[in-house]
């Protein structure tokens, strides 16, 4: 049977497996060689196999393949990112993924990419943040990228939760959290909060910006972002020092239980721990 594909295809970066979404949305034709090439799965099928699975637009197989180049160099620069942290890693090998990390962050849209996934949510307990910093200290890129991760810690944390606790009410609108959560990071809202909005006016600007930007608009109601952005101008600090965050966080969380959300798992993850669990959907 012949299937006539839309303008839409799936990539699992981590497998390098490719296919035409079908028409009707429900098959997926596969293209990537030693996956049977030409044959037919369902999307689901597909989605079960490769749960790092994203959604791009083509109008040619080529299109395709040069997202999935792009995709499959971003997941290899989250993993090197979040093995940093790793205190299961040996010194030597996190120096090691340090400067391959260092020679990928030469590229702006990694490094927008990784801060997108990583200021979204708070590292877990048992990140290992002083080893991360001893690891890049010869590579500036890799230091850069973590330091703007650990010494914003608290404002991701504060911004997190704030954005967690409107969860329940978007349940109850029938809004689906953990894709408006991946809409927030593609969109660069988590990051532009906590790395630009140091004080109300910042935050005014940042929060005009967003509701007025269309490409959000079309996946996020701009009710829900005004509501989180205000609740965001309520709660965080804006301003104060670290040891002020520090000390609010402490009286909002005494017992330290705030951890990362946990969207679907990566096909390739490193070890079991929030951050690493973090997926970022290539919503269109």
């Amino acid at each position: 049977m012949s299937h006539h594909h839309s303008p839409l295809a799936l990539i699992a970066p981590v497998d390098r497996v490719v296919g035409w979404v079908t028409e009707d949305g429900s098959d997926v034709a596969l293209l990537s060689p030693g996956e049977g090439n030409g044959s037919v799965v369902s999307v689901g099928a597909f989605l079960s196999r490769y749960p790092d699975a994203q959604l791009v637009a083509g109008r040619t197989e080529n299109d395709v393949l040069e997202q999935l180049e792009v995709a499959e160099e971003n997941s290899f620069a989250l993993e090197f990112a979040l093995l940093l942290f790793d205190q299961q890693v040996g010194t030597n090998t996190r120096c090691e993924i340090s400067a391959e990390l260092n020679a990928l962050l030469e590229s702006q849209e990694i490094w927008d990419y990784l801060l997108d996934i990583l200021l979204s949510a708070p590292l877990p307990k048992s990140a290992d943040t002083a080893g991360a910093r001893k690891a890049c200290l010869t590579h500036q890129r890799t230091s850069a990228l973590v330091s703007s991760i650990v010494d914003n810690a608290d404002r991701v944390t504060l911004t997190w939760s704030t954005w967690r606790g409107m969860r329940m009410n978007l349940m109850a609108q029938s809004q689906d959290y953990q894709t408006l959560t991946g809409h927030l990071i593609n969109c660069s809202v988590f990051r532009k909060v906590v790395l630009e909005a140091r004080d109300k006016t910042q935050l005014d600007m940042i929060r005009q910006q967003l509701i007025s930007d269309r490409h959000l608009n079309a996946r996020c109601d701009s009710q829900i972002l005004s509501t989180f952005l205000s609740a965001v101008r309520r709660d965080l600090p804006l301003g104060k020092s670290q040891t002020k965050l520090r000390s609010q966080k402490h009286r909002d969380d005494p017992e330290g239980t705030n951890n990362a959300p946990q969207p679907a798992r990566r096909n390739a993850e490193p070890r079991n721990w929030g951050c690493a669990e973090i997926r970022c959907p290539n919503s269109l």
